[in-house]
């Protein structure tokens, strides 16, 4: 905590001095996110606990270079209101230029890809955020070159790829991410694609492995994912649809027997929101999404097995209260559902490196996560939470 009290202070007259220079100017932004969560293994397994979300601190700014070009700048950090602990520049944080052109950006940001599903979520950064179900594919990439095209009315593009990450591992590790949208009125389209090396860290079910020692990689894994939503005065749907190839994973058996990993195949992940305004403070909202691993038994160990039901799902049902300008109170439950075959529990780590990106690991940037218990049979229970929080932007 000191620490972090200290980086802040330096931060502040830092900025003090930007905004004292010729044309700089800059603001201080963020958000508290806490809740309070209720939260089951589906078993025997419970918890009472108190998470900080997606609680965060940052910087930005720019300055006119000349009439035609500008630069811009963004430092953002996250950290635990629950705890006091905090991570510098862990978040979306960048170097770049802005003119006709739109913006090119250079540093550390979301993926194109993960930023349209970020568009069409309901419970973003919630119990109940849909990123529980789509098997790890929402990433923050370092190393990025994006650019942001201007807003061709109400058409634009936004395409990123990652430098050669070869202090990773020992052959090339590169990515790119696009996605293209249109937004008139009440309605939004965006059609997003993203692709990595064979390499590429994301790739292995389990990066806390030593690509040296025999870590398993994919073949080049790609992925599609396609979203819109509506919003009325009363009001708003969405949906999501996503399609991966080569997809790699490791299957870690709830059970306690052996896990195995399986690479270069299909899965899917698709669902639907909406939101209903019930009044000018008042929303109720409620989601479900689910993914299909597309990974039979005789896929993964070689046997004959009929053990084909690799679907889970998730639903989400909460209130909204706005109790002033930039405060937000909301409930909400959530549930997984889990498959003979797959082992999903509920919420995930903020910061996405806590866990490997394993079956039944994949962060929502909820702050707990609560794994699935097991039954007499082996297989996984269905985890389910209740969340109380609070959001208030500053």
């Amino acid at each position: 905590m000191k620490n972090l009290l200290i980086t802040l202070m330096v931060m502040l007259i830092a900025s003090a001095a930007f905004a004292g220079g010729d044309g700089m100017n800059w603001k201080f932004y963020g958000r508290l996110h806490t809740s309070i969560d209720y939260m089951s293994d589906g078993g025997d397994e419970k918890s009472f606990t108190m998470s900080s979300n997606t609680s965060r601190f940052g910087f930005k700014g720019g300055t006119e270079l000349n009439e035609n070009l500008g630069l811009i700048w963004q430092f953002e950090n996250s950290f635990n209101s629950a705890n006091g602990t905090g991570t510098i520049s862990n978040r979306n944080t960048y170097v770049g230029l802005k003119g006709e052109f739109g913006q090119f950006r250079f540093g550390r940001h979301d993926t194109p890809f993960k930023t349209l599903g970020r568009k069409v979520d309901f419970f973003k950064d919630e119990l109940g955020d849909f990123r529980s179900m789509t098997m790890g594919w929402d990433r923050r990439e370092t190393d990025l070159i994006a650019w942001i095209s201007p807003n061709w009315d109400g058409f634009g593009i936004f395409a990123a790829f990652q430098m050669d990450q070869a202090d990773l591992a020992d052959d090339a590790m590169t990515a790119y991410s696009a996605m293209a949208h249109y937004k008139k009125d009440e309605f939004f389209f965006g059609a997003a694609i993203e692709g990595m090396s064979e390499a590429h860290a994301a790739a292995n079910p389990d990066p806390t492995l030593d690509p040296d020692d025999g870590a398993v990689y994919g073949d080049a894994p790609m992925g599609i994912r396609v979203a819109a939503k509506y919003s009325a005065e009363q009001f708003a749907i969405s949906a999501l649809f996503q399609t991966l190839t080569n997809w790699t994973g490791m299957w870690v058996d709830p059970g306690g027997g052996d896990d195995w990993t399986y690479e270069g195949l299909d899965a899917t992940s698709m669902g639907v929101g909406a939101v209903f305004h019930a009044n000018e403070t008042t929303d109720i909202k409620a989601s479900y999404f689910m993914m299909n691993h597309d990974t039979d038994a005789e896929d993964v160990d070689g046997t004959d097995e009929d053990e084909s039901d690799t679907v889970a799902s998730q639903f989400a049902l909460g209130i909204d209260k706005k109790m002033a300008k930039n405060v937000t109170f909301y409930v909400q439950v959530v549930m997984v559902m889990n498959g003979d075959w797959t082992g999903s529990g509920l919420g995930g780590p903020v910061d996405e490196d806590a866990l490997p990106n394993i079956e039944r690991a994949y962060g929502n940037g909820h702050g707990t996560w609560m794994g699935p218990g097991i039954d007499d049979d082996g297989n996984a229970e269905n985890p389910m939470g209740f969340s109380l929080g609070t959001k208030i932007n500053f």
